[in-house]
């Protein structure tokens, strides 16, 4: 579940990104996940919640 909302956010991110600058397609390369975790400071749900024990 975390790899697919985590999966969302990033497309959701990158889709208003291009839009605010103007950038055609996805922006994969433009908005690469290191520039969105590291510039941006977006967190993984993923990797926040794989050390937590569950039932």
């Amino acid at each position: 579940m975390g790899r697919a909302v985590d999966h969302h956010v990033r497309y959701r991110l990158r889709w208003w990104l291009c839009r605010k600058h103007k950038v055609l397609g996805q922006g994969k390369t433009q908005f690469p996940d290191w520039f969105l975790q590291e510039k941006l400071g977006l967190l993984s749900l993923r990797r926040l919640t794989q050390s937590l024990p569950w039932a």
